[in-house]
């Protein structure tokens, strides 16, 4: 199950040209992800996902914008030294929290 933005962004026709083709397409695939450019100045970054994390997705809007995503990128901003992402909807929201002064 595959969002049509996947593989019509790289001018694609399906996902299975797109994952043939992917080594053609890989550096515009990480031309488009924030998660390359994230650098240790960068402002603090507030992500809202739900609270679903079932892998895979169960929908293609969901998988599209899955709370993996927010997992992942805020595991890269702890490997960049930014260790500034807040994610809510993942139990207590970490930016509330942090507004309480918890």
């Amino acid at each position: 199950m595959f969002h049509t933005i996947i593989y019509r962004s790289v001018g694609e026709e399906n996902i299975k040209d797109a994952l043939k083709n992917y080594a053609k397409h890989e550096s515009l695939y990480r031309e488009f992800s924030a998660y390359y450019y994230l650098t240790q100045d960068d402002p603090p970054i507030y992500l809202g996902y739900g609270l679903n994390l079932t892998v895979p997705a169960t929908s293609i809007g969901y998988g599209i914008h899955h709370g993996m995503f927010g997992q992942k990128f805020k595991e890269r901003s702890e490997d960049v030294g930014h260790s500034q992402v807040y994610l809510n909807g993942w139990g207590d929201d970490e930016v509330i929290q942090m507004l309480l002064g918890n």
